[in-house]
């Protein structure tokens, strides 16, 4: 998911940070991320991420991600 984000978005790539608290992904029974794809608190990334062009980018990186994780 990391890498295409990053690739296909051309963002900073800020790593993948370990949260096993979190009860979304602790408490699931099946694989399960969470993807910043963004932070509203950052004037430069909400601008981008109010962009319909930048949104579809992330959906069809968000999906491609889920394919390749899949086969």
């Amino acid at each position: 998911m990391q890498k295409q984000l990053v690739s296909r978005l051309g963002t900073r790539d800020r790593g993948i940070i370990s949260r096993p608290n979190l009860s979304v992904l602790h408490r699931t029974e099946m694989a399960s991320i969470i993807a910043e794809i963004g932070y509203m608190t950052n004037y430069k990334e909400r601008q981008r991420l109010s962009n319909t062009n930048f949104k579809q980018k992330a959906a069809s990186a968000v999906a491609t991600a889920i394919e390749k994780a899949l086969k």
